[in-house]
């Protein structure tokens, strides 16, 4: 073949390193992979000597004789009697929402929280009255409150009430509802508090469902009751597993043994990975029997049990270390008595023989990948040395584009979106003015549910769809819950609780529903699933029929029993296929009378009104100076919070772009919170207060956290006369025009 060119010889070497370079990352991965893979050989170290369940963040600890293992930490079930669950109460400061435990308050190790029947808890303390809390009611018409962890970590609780709050305050010290009683809220946890960053990045093994729910980073820790007595032979007294609040502790292995356990498997089927060592504050010098702090066992533990690793002790200072943290991978039952096990790896030499065997593959995969893209090479130049040129007769009918639905259309559909484009060319304001930043970005799955906080998304005629392509694409308001009998979609104003449920995708074709105090339930997306399945016809509040897939029987008594406390009655759908024209309906029109730029194709899958509803987080700020207890943005259901406006300013927005590309328009102020003045508006409003604004897309694009936000800038004359003419357009279109759409939206 003769000496390589210059080219031919970078080009080896290109594609030489591409192929070490993807050897190399496919090699990481499967090493990583094989890390993650549970254990097949075990060898019995001990026997599990307790078991504790803490109800109550901080509180009293309840012995147990057996607990089932779930991702949020261990359950107890008791026939007759409300779940239990570890960590799913906290007491909060009423005024910034901040958790409180026994380093504040030593006395709240001897408040004990103890289910009493199925919807009722009995809070109870030395020298106090007992007091009850039915956990029904809370749950019926929640008030969800804003509160932080362990390093600042945000997190949210179901305020338990005055009552409770009374109780706690006065058991502790303080005066009336200084502190208050919260209740799990179904909050998804994340690592991603900046205090929490440096613990990620040293232990790898750390995950977001290892959290737990009040938990301060895990949900499961285990202790070792031969490193408890060490403790205690050192300080001659005894040193209680309830004074380091493990859950599980161990009797068998010698002292401190269990710095060096990875994997443990209790019993025949529970597995748990540890994570990091459980290090150690001076609330341990709190008695868990008389509530009184004593300064010796922090003390001592710090004097030999602190992290003696160079970059682990950067990350944990001078913190002592007893217990270990553990997240759970493989569920299960654990018994008192049962076997525990610890996974046999001999990491040294797996590492020299995986460094070895990774020098061979990538400098052998590189040698012969070299030699295969040469040839490769060789025959590619050689056929286009070779072959006739040819004039390209691809026309236009052939060539296909990408709709903003994500959908391949002909350029026959082009030139349909090439008109509207220059339509839009002629509406759009000319100049814009910059006012502020996305600050937050919301998705609702299931209508009237949990909303969900984005980092980046799509906006679309559809609806703000979160943005993963490793998940199902939800859209907004994708999901419903209807009435059986009738079809009739079932809110949040029928059913408070529904604001408790969370809808997330687990893949590309199941997704998850979750609730307080209801194992989760996944199923497979009906429209994903191939079985065809009939559409139903589901009725919104101006009685537009909706096409629905019902999402199944099981998901079907899951919602019933949660809502209704019965098995029947409720159903899922899931919306399939676009809105009908909504003009033709008598209860639309006069709304479309008012609202001329409101459109069918600004109404997404199954909103009120309005793909979008937009407010400033200064509006929100405004009201809460107003309110006792003030409420997130959340609370509002907005899709888009914008940063940097003044107060309510969005009241007099029209037109807004984000970032480069989206653009939406105001078509209708948002009934909520402000009362409505416009007189022609109160027609069709009545009364109901203002918060915040509908939005009809008008360009589809990306939107994310930090994106710039303008709206229309000085009045202009051409575009001030189209937009106006456009609007009066739409509504003679639809045959209902009327002086109203004069007035600005």
């Amino acid at each position: 073949m003769g000496a390589f060119s210059k080219e031919t010889a970078i080009t080896i070497g290109v594609g030489a390193a591409a192929a070490a370079l993807i050897l190399t990352t496919t090699w990481c991965q499967y090493k990583k992979r094989r890390n993650n893979r549970i254990p097949t050989k075990w060898i019995e170290v001990g026997t599990v000597d307790e078991l504790a369940i803490y109800p109550l963040k901080a509180g009293s600890g309840k012995n147990v004789d057996h607990f089932e293992c779930t991702e949020t930490g261990p359950i107890l079930l008791q026939e007759g009697k409300l779940l239990l669950k570890d960590r799913c109460f906290l007491i909060y400061k009423e005024k910034d929402g901040e958790l409180r435990h026994e380093g504040h308050y030593p006395r709240m190790v001897l408040i004990t929280l103890e289910p009493v029947n199925e919807r009722e808890v009995k809070l109870s303390a030395p020298e106090m009255t007992p007091v009850i809390v039915d956990t029904s009611l809370l749950k019926k018409n929640p008030n969800l409150v804003k509160c932080k962890l362990f390093h600042d970590e945000p997190t949210e609780c179901i305020d338990c009430g005055d009552e409770a709050a009374e109780w706690v305050s006065r058991h502790l010290g303080e005066k009336s509802t200084t502190l208050r009683l919260g209740m799990f809220a179904n909050w998804k946890r994340n690592l991603n508090a900046k205090a929490t960053k440096p613990l990620v990045k040293f232990y790898k093994n750390m995950r977001n469902e290892d959290l737990g729910i009040y938990s301060d980073l895990s949900s499961y820790m285990i202790c070792n009751r031969a490193s408890l007595k060490d403790l205690g032979e050192k300080l001659s007294t005894e040193a209680s597993s309830l004074r380091f609040r493990p859950n599980i502790t161990v009797n068998g292995p010698e002292a401190f043994a269990e710095d060096k356990w990875d994997w443990v498997k209790i019993g025949d089927e529970t597995v748990f990975r540890s994570f990091k060592p459980c290090t150690r504050c001076p609330r341990v010098n709190v008695d868990p029997k008389t509530g009184i702090r004593e300064q010796k066992f922090y003390q001592k533990l710090k004097e030999y049990r602190q992290v003696t690793e160079e970059k682990q002790r950067a990350v944990e200072g001078e913190s002592p270390v007893m217990g270990l943290y553990v997240g759970l991978y493989k569920m299960g039952t654990v018994k008192l008595g049962d076997k525990v096990y610890v996974g046999i790896q001999i990491r040294a030499e797996m590492n020299i023989r995986d460094n070895k065997i990774s020098l061979i593959i990538v400098c052998g995969a590189t040698a012969v990948l070299g030699v295969v893209y040469w040839i490769k090479y060789r025959k590619i130049t050689k056929a286009k040395r070779t072959e006739p040129k040819t004039v390209n007769e691809t026309t236009s009918e052939n060539i296909c584009e990408r709709t903003d639905e994500g959908t391949v259309t002909t350029a026959a559909t082009a030139d349909l979106i090439k008109t509207d484009e220059d339509e839009l060319v002629k509406i759009l304001p000319i100049e814009w003015r910059k006012i502020g930043q996305v600050k937050e970005l919301f998705i609702y799955p299931l209508k009237s549910g949990r909303g969900k906080p984005l980092k980046e998304s799509v906006f679309d005629d559809l609806g703000i769809t979160a943005k993963n392509e490793e998940l199902f694409s939800i859209r907004d308001r994708m999901f419903v819950v209807y009435k059986e009998q009738n079809g009739d979609i079932k809110t949040g104003k029928n059913y408070p609780t529904l604001v408790l449920v969370t809808l997330s995708a687990v893949d590309q074709i199941h997704v998850k529903l979750e609730a307080v105090g209801m194992p989760s339930v996944i199923f497979e997306v009906p429209e994903n699933n191939g079985n065809n399945l009939a559409p139903v016809s589901c009725l919104v509040w101006w009685d537009e029929e909706l096409a629905c897939v019902d999402c199944g029987s099981e998901v079907a008594r899951w919602i019933s029993r949660f809502l209704t406390g019965t098995n029947n009655g409720l159903r899922l759908g899931c919306a399939i296929g676009r809105r009908k024209e909504c003009s033709k309906k008598e209860s639309w029109k006069k709304f479309d009378d008012v609202f001329a730029t409101l459109k069918t194709e600004g109404t997404g899958l199954l909103s009120d009104l309005a793909s979008y509803m937009v407010m400033s987080e200064s509006s929100v700020y405004e009201l809460n100076q107003k309110l006792d207890r003030p409420g997130p943005a959340l609370q509002f259901r907005p899709n888009l919070v914008v940063s940097g406006p003044e107060p309510f300013a969005e009241d007099n927005w029209e037109w807004l772009k984000i970032g480069q590309n989206v653009v939406i328009r105001n078509v209708k102020p948002y009934s909520n919170y402000r009362e409505q003045r416009n007189p022609q508006r109160v027609q069709v409003n009545g009364k109901s207060p203002t918060m915040g604004i509908y939005c009809g897309i008008y360009k589809t694009g990306d939107v994310k956290i930090g994106d710039e936000v303008y709206v229309d800038g000085v009045a202009n004359k051409i575009g001030g006369r189209d937009a106006q003419n456009f609007s009066r357009k739409e509504s003679e279109k639809n045959g209902h025009y009327s002086n109203a759409t004069e007035e600005s939206s």
